[in-house]
């Protein structure tokens, strides 16, 4: 099966993280219109307030490649 999200900012990735939890066989496919800049990702908001992070291209969609 493929699943298809269409967005790529916060709503689209925690669809994906949560299909993740119950899913880690079938194909995900994220659609995003915005092809020039990274969609925002509140969640690098905490990150960056926690000290996790110090820049925003820390917060970034590599760990979903794959």
């Amino acid at each position: 099966m493929k699943i298809v999200v269409i967005g790529g900012a916060h709503a689209g990735l925690s669809a994906v993280n949560a299909f993740r939890q119950v899913n880690e066989i079938d194909e995900v496919v994220i659609l995003e219109k915005n092809l020039r800049e990274r969609p925002f990702i509140s969640a690098g908001i905490k990150l960056a307030l926690n000290g996790r992070v110090t820049s925003a291209e820390q917060v970034n969609f590599e760990h979903f490649e794959g």
